[in-house]
């Protein structure tokens, strides 16, 4: 359906396909601007906070109180041990185009509760039936120092991991804190400390950590905020343009 509206020396013709179709993407591209718009002033807040927790006192594990996601990548220091010969294999952890392990081993307060440590990474090895072996943590009571850190659920993965057979250590695809817990036997705090350091003990090194605040800058998310609304409004152009014609010229 096609209608053609004079204006001055020109006139506008009204195509109903076309016309919808264009709102549809010019509607589409600005709420994905929007969208980047939001995820920038997210990450904007979660490098403040990082910043904000390089200058400020770690929260104490034994003093109990409340942590929610408010505390991403906070600091957090805690006395008590790890629970030795249970770890934990976070599979597909690339570093350097080096497929990877990061290595969770549970540790735990003198008043019993326990929370799932992240002590670095290492390389897989030949294949993921004869894992490899993580350096052995220390049984002693240490000073832990790290950050808190809410894993994301809604990482893509290609199957869910299967608790019903528990063998250590345990490889699993996503940080799944109910179930791990269940598989250890102990209720996990809801978040995991990403370790700053870590003794160093007489059978190997501390495992490097190189802890991603967030994959992609806000700077990145204000680009393609910015390439989105582009799109919107060169699209808007191209339909005023090709929908507006000077007065007696040919529809050809």
């Amino acid at each position: 359906m096609k209608k053609r509206i004079p204006v001055g020396r020109l006139f506008f013709t009204f195509s109903l396909i076309p016309t919808l179709s264009s709102l549809f993407f010019i509607v589409l591209f600005c709420r994905l601007g929007f969208w980047q718009l939001e995820r920038a002033e997210y990450k904007t807040i979660l490098q403040n906070k990082y910043l904000e927790g390089e200058h400020s006192a770690p929260l104490s594990l034994e003093e109990g109180g409340a942590i929610n996601s408010d505390l991403q990548h906070f600091p957090v220091s805690g006395t008590g041990h790890f629970l030795v010969g249970r770890d934990v294999y976070l599979d597909n952890q690339v570093k350097g185009g080096v497929a990877g392990l990061d290595v969770l081993t549970p540790f735990q307060l003198h008043d019993g509760r326990t929370f799932l440590v992240d002590r670095g990474w290492m390389p897989l090895g030949a294949d993921r039936q004869n894992l490899p072996v993580s350096p052995a943590s220390t049984e002693m009571d240490i000073l832990l120092n790290g950050r808190i850190y809410f894993p994301d659920k809604k990482n893509f993965i290609l199957e869910e991991d299967d608790f019903s057979q528990v063998k250590w250590p345990l490889l699993v695809q996503r940080i799944d804190l109910f179930n791990i817990g269940e598989a250890l036997g102990v209720e996990l705090a809801p978040f995991v400390i990403r370790a700053a350091s870590e003794v160093r003990t007489e059978q190997a090194e501390p495992l490097p950590k190189e802890w991603v605040m967030i994959v992609m800058g806000p700077e990145k998310s204000f680009g393609y905020a910015v390439q989105w609304f582009g799109m919107a409004f060169v699209l808007g152009i191209m339909y005023l343009v090709f929908s507006f014609r000077i007065s007696g010229s040919s529809d050809d």
